[in-house]
């Protein structure tokens, strides 16, 4: 499957976006994101989230905060 990367302003370097946060971010703070996954991998993510009791939105921000540090 191709990457699609799609940019609503310029781009942003990684030193700004640590600086000065999302460009896209509200007021409070949150900022919606879309990926495309395959049919199969949403499957397995939505099952293994049910399994966790957890939304997928929680299993991503949980990723983000042990990886992207």
């Amino acid at each position: 499957m191709a990457k699609r990367v799609t940019y609503r302003v310029g781009r942003l370097s990684s030193a700004r976006i640590k600086e000065e946060g999302s460009a896209y971010a509200n007021e409070g703070g949150v900022v919606r994101t879309t990926i495309d996954l395959e049919q199969n991998h949403h499957r397995k993510l939505k099952v293994y989230a049910a399994n966790q009791g957890v939304k997928i939105a929680d299993l991503m921000r949980s990723w983000i905060d042990l990886h992207c540090t």
